[in-house]
């Protein structure tokens, strides 16, 4: 998947071989590109662009004065000028302010690349990313979606501690099994030097986190291995957006001995989504409730897990619906859903214990 998925940029040009470059070089990076070589035949305001490539001369008309009417619809839109004109002409000149960069033709595409990645806002602009995980494909991958979100990575195999250490980060990325090694014992180290980190584990062994319950208390998410480069993506955009509302991540213990988790379930894949641990978990023998920032929706399957504070407990794994949906909060931290959720007890492995837990406390 190219870094210009779902991006629409506007190419006010009337050379139909410069606008067929321009076309490519987006569409290859599954962008859309729109084509206008008429000024007169656009509507400024008909629809909103992230990117705009303009030529100076249109069918021998200045496109300065459009050019101001698009700044003054969409102020933070970023428009190239793309042009043969001589820059230290007069027009030019007077016209300099309205553009965010000058492009020079003949541009070559990775010239034309660079500027778009420049000036195009990405959903993970200025996020600083680790990543820890020695599967060489899976790193590649990993880091290729990040920086074309717009983060800036720090990739490694190996679990080089004074390194890794030595910077900040937004996001950490980690599998539990580096090698023969295990990453858990970095993870409260890194929220010392980063309190505000959300820690993201993808294995394809969660469970090992029962191992290390101070360092499971610090994870934000946790996803399963296999995830294919779309679902990674979905799960960074979906994250991010909701984490960076969030201070820290908020414990939620059962009776002081469990952590809950939740996902999406996924029937067709028979898997779940990235799990997140929800707020304000209120329980009962047949179901549950919880407020989250994630959105979920009525009749959606829910995998749960409640993972124990001591080695000595069993992970009980329980299976749900949604029945229903509140919003309860549009603050300055975003919208907060509140959702009840039916548990489902023939498909849950863990029901049972869960009862006679529930009936110890009541």
């Amino acid at each position: 998947m190219g870094f210009l998925k779902d991006r629409q940029i506007l190419l006010l040009e009337d050379s139909p071989l410069t606008a067929k470059f321009l076309k490519e070089v987006i569409e290859k990076e599954d962008g859309t590109a729109i084509w206008y070589d008429d000024l007169e035949r656009f509507d400024v305001g008909k629809e909103p662009y992230d990117l705009v490539f303009a030529d100076f001369l249109i069918k021998g008309k200045t496109s300065a004065e459009l050019v101001s009417q698009l700044k003054k619809h969409y102020p933070h839109l970023h428009i190239i000028l793309h042009t043969a004109h001589s820059l230290t002409s007069p027009e030019i000149e007077k016209n300099r302010h309205l553009y965010s960069a000058i492009l020079k033709k003949p541009a070559s595409a990775e010239a034309v690349l660079q500027v778009i990645r420049r000036h195009l806002k990405f959903p993970l602009q200025g996020i600083k990313a680790l990543i820890l995980e020695d599967a060489r494909v899976s790193l590649q991958a990993m880091t290729r979606i990040l920086e074309e979100l717009g983060a800036t990575v720090f990739a490694f195999s190996d679990i080089e501690e004074k390194k890794i250490l030595a910077q900040s980060y937004d996001l950490a990325i980690l599998d539990i099994y580096i090698g023969e090694k295990k990453s858990l014992s970095l993870i409260p180290k890194l929220k010392v030097h980063n309190p505000g980190l959300i820690v993201l584990v993808i294995s394809s062994s969660p469970n090992a986190l029962l191992e290390e319950p101070i360092a499971e208390s610090l994870v934000s998410y946790i996803a399963q291995k296999p995830i294919t480069d779309k679902q990674f993506r979905s799960i960074i955009l979906e994250i991010c957006g909701a984490a960076r509302k969030i201070e820290r991540r908020k414990e939620i213990r059962i009776e002081g001995r469990f952590n809950c988790w939740l996902a999406r379930f996924d029937r067709e894949l028979n898997k779940a989504g990235v799990f997140e641990s929800p707020y304000l978990v209120d329980m009962s023998r047949g179901g549950m409730s919880f407020q989250s920032f994630f959105q979920y929706e009525p009749n959606e399957e829910i995998l749960i897990w409640f993972l124990p504070q001591e080695q000595s407990q069993e992970l009980l794994e329980m299976r749900g619906t949604i029945r229903w949906k509140n919003e309860v909060s549009t603050s300055g931290i975003g919208k907060i859903y509140a959702y009840g959720v039916e548990f489902r007890p023939q498909l849950s492995p863990g029901f049972q214990k869960w009862e006679n837990l529930i009936a110890q406390h009541q």
